[in-house]
């Protein structure tokens, strides 16, 4: 129940940073997220103590339940380690940053490490959901793609996909049981993602679009006894055959085009090979190594990205934002009360890696200001209106869907961004981070489920 939770309140957190713009740490998300972690570190503690007392420190089984302290550890570690990272390094606001990764994998490794120590033994009805909670969170790295807020190419968006399920069909599959684990699971998260749609919309928030994920693991289950390469195979082919279309036509998915689908395809086939030897469903001795190593490198080379700020920057006053969108044309206007040492610099508009801007010219009112950008695909866009001032810059932001013909308007507030630093220094934090990352999940990969009875 606590995992559902957490759920639920990381998919509220990014529409909330999306409709909302900048927040702090209380708001009603961040309890949810972070309400969820402690209730699982209270369990996960208490199953530690109990299980090493009975079973002796260093039994066997013990194995799950000291890499669910290990994730727990992690998972509380990586909030001040990103707090840190903000403060040494900038606005870094993305979901694939290193922090961030840190706090995923760590999710990632408890939820597995519970679900693995169930084993067997457990209700069905309980298998079934924590098995849920691991697709969950799997695939919460595609969150932001299939919001339609992007932060870098989507070509890297079902390469994270085919591994997020294939992943899931290695972990679960013993601990689900039958000829279709996968699918069971699949449409157990489907109907979760469904009541996530549900309740942010009568909230008011905007909603992600729900994946189609269980008609790609009828086809995995399927393979499930095939050779390694022909289910690589397979699942690289049915996820791009079953997403593109669907990306395209879907309400706030980020749709993979032509140009992209090449990478799209190599990226997943590596990806597919990088989990499945890891969990060793491969005999190739080299080939986990390689994989892992590919894996964090590709994470490495990863470029930067500029993220909307989430509230990192000091206030410099309200502005309301008016954007007024003709197809793919935003013609964006600010208005403040007051704006003392403003001078406009531009309008600017970023999506997956993309940015494109102009000018911002005074208007004629005082605090009037005005700019038209043209961006070069449809979508959600955060158009931004910068300011230089004497001391610094300052800056606001809101979404755009190109592609419409409406008008947006609402209340944003002015903020100084902070510098966004690259040094020697955040490469090798964040390549440490990364490792620490990697090593996470090539452990829960690597785990398979106590057959143990619950009373032994």
């Amino acid at each position: 129940m606590a995992g559902l939770v957490s759920v639920v309140g990381t998919y509220w957190d990014d529409s909330w940073h999306t409709d909302r713009g900048r927040d702090d740490f209380f708001i009603a998300p961040h309890v949810a997220i972070y309400g969820g972690v402690v209730v699982a570190a209270g369990v996960v503690a208490s199953w530690w103590w109990r299980s090493g007392r009975r079973l002796g420190w260093r039994d066997p089984g013990l194995r799950p339940v000291t890499l669910a302290v290990c994730a727990v550890v992690a998972a509380f570690a990586s909030g001040p380690i990103d707090d840190a990272w903000h403060r040494a390094f900038g606005r870094d606001a993305v979901l694939w940053s290193p922090p961030h990764l840190l706090a995923l994998t760590a999710t990632m490794a408890l939820v597995v490490s519970l679900v693995a120590g169930l084993g067997t033994a457990a209700p069905r009805a309980a298998r079934i959901l924590g098995s849920t909670l691991v697709l969950a969170v799997l695939l919460v790295p595609v969150m932001e793609y299939e919001a339609d807020v992007p932060q870098f190419s989507p070509a890297w968006y079902l390469p994270l996909v085919a591994a997020a399920l294939l992943a899931t069909r290695v972990l679960v599959g013993p601990i689900v049981g039958g000829r279709w684990p996968l699918t069971t699971v699949a449409v157990t998260y489907t109907v979760l993602r469904l009541g996530i749609s549900a309740l942010l919309a009568t909230a008011g928030f905007s909603t992600p679009a729900v994946p189609l994920v269980v008609a790609v693991a009828v086809v995995i289950d399927a393979v499930a006894t095939s050779n390694a390469f022909v289910r690589v195979g397979l699942a690289v082919f049915v996820v791009h055959l079953v997403y593109v279309p669907w990306s395209r036509i879907a309400p706030h998915a980020t749709p993979v085009l032509s140009g992209e689908l090449l990478l799209s395809i190599a990226a997943a086939s590596v990806a597919a090979v990088a989990v499945l030897a890891v969990s060793r469903e491969f005999r190739l001795r080299p080939l986990p190594i390689a994989a892992a190593v590919a894996v964090v490198l590709f994470l490495a080379m990863m470029p930067p990205a500029v993220a909307h700020d989430p509230g990192q920057g000091p206030s410099a006053g309200k502005a309301t934002l008016i954007a007024q969108v003709s197809d793919r044309r935003i013609m964006l206007t600010v208005e403040m009360e007051e704006c003392p040492g403003l001078r406009p610099a531009a309008v600017v508009a970023r999506r997956a890696g993309i940015t494109v801007s102009q000018r911002l010219e005074p208007l004629g009112a005082a605090c009037g200001f005005g700019g038209t950008v043209a961006v070069p695909r449809d979508g959600r866009w955060f158009v931004y209106a910068t300011f230089d001032r004497v001391d610094g810059e300052a800056e606001a932001w809101l979404p755009v869907e190109a592609g419409t013909n409406r008008t947006t308007r609402i209340e944003r507030e002015l903020y100084e961004p902070p510098d966004v630093e690259r040094s020697g220094v955040k490469t090798f934090g964040g390549a440490v981070l990364l490792v620490v990352s990697a090593a996470l999940v090539a452990s829960a990969l690597s785990l398979r489920p106590n057959t143990r009875a619950v009373r032994e």
